[in-house]
């Protein structure tokens, strides 16, 4: 009864739900036979006297039977179990790595994959520098279940979705005892979340602006720009605090725009970012990486 659909696999049967088919008939075999095993063994327990027809012989083809459907159905098992704990405390040692090593005040931990004896970890924040990342290289190999395993380390600048704000949030307060939890999280997330907005606001913007600008001025190509970072320092906090009051747009064009044109242009972006703006025209032909008014030139 089960041969039609296997033999039909090629045609809407994927892969993946082919190996969990056979590791599901696999553990149904496993249970039909201790369970079968186990029956066995209470009723010799019990000494229930066996049925007198069947011969000495059949008895001893039954335990034979048993004994090579054990060693054929236990040795599998036994294996994967190794491989099931070897690959558990492999990931308790990667965790407990991360968490010793990886904690730095301005950067954290995305995401991590451990494949091809490759442990790949998703870094944002601050970028570490060549020396960090040897130290980590070799802090790996003081884990013994780390031994053989190379690092490699993913940094730079890049945007993050609701869920890694919310993981990274988490991560940070998970070391911390229930009394501090409240106050940090609060703390965690006006200090995440904004940031993820204020990217999020960025790409919207940016998408608005080529798509509507080339229709306002046909001689634009495209724009890209985004919020600016200030460094505000005052006596109250020693490093300063941060603000996001300024939006830079750069802005492609085919041919230069009118005096007038770009103060429509400057007054219509600002108008979509709801805050003043620095406005520089580029033409695609010759494009310029440095100007401004306090340039001797």
């Amino acid at each position: 009864a089960l041969m039609p659909p296997l033999c039909t696999a090629g045609y809407g049967f994927a892969s993946g739900n082919y190996t969990f088919f056979l590791g599901a008939l696999y553990l149904f075999f496993i249970n039909a036979f201790f369970i079968a095993l186990s029956s066995f063994l209470v009723f010799k327990i019990l000494k229930v006297p066996p049925h007198g027809n069947v011969a000495e012989a059949h008895f001893r083809k039954q335990r034979l039977i048993l004994v090579i459907l054990g060693l054929l159905i236990t040795i599998p098992s036994i294996y994967m179990a190794h491989l099931t704990v070897k690959d558990a405390l492999q990931e308790v040692q990667v965790k407990s790595f991360i968490e010793t090593n990886m904690n730095f005040e301005k950067t954290s931990v995305v995401s991590y994959t451990l494949k091809d004896k490759t442990l790949t970890i998703d870094l944002v924040g601050a970028v570490l520098t060549e020396e960090q990342i040897d130290q980590l290289k070799s802090n790996i190999n003081n884990y013994p279940r780390l031994q053989g395993i190379s690092l490699s380390i993913i940094q730079g600048n890049r945007n993050l979705n609701t869920e890694e704000v919310q993981r990274l949030i988490n991560s940070r307060i998970e070391k911390q005892g229930k009394a501090e939890k409240e106050a940090s999280y609060k703390m965690l997330t006006s200090k995440y979340y904004p940031a993820y907005e204020r990217a999020a606001a960025d790409q919207q913007v940016i998408q608005i602006l080529n798509s509507q600008a080339p229709l306002l001025f046909p001689e634009i190509q495209s724009v890209r720009g985004g919020t600016l970072t200030a460094l505000h320092r005052d006596n109250d906090t020693k490093d300063g605090t941060f603000g996001y009051d300024r939006f830079m747009a750069e802005v492609t064009v085919r041919t230069p725009l009118s005096a007038d044109d770009a103060l429509r242009l400057h007054d219509w972006i600002k108008g979509q970012v709801n805050m003043p703006v620095i406005l520089n025209v580029q033409t695609s032909n010759a494009p310029s990486e440095y100007y401004g008014n306090g340039i001797q030139w």
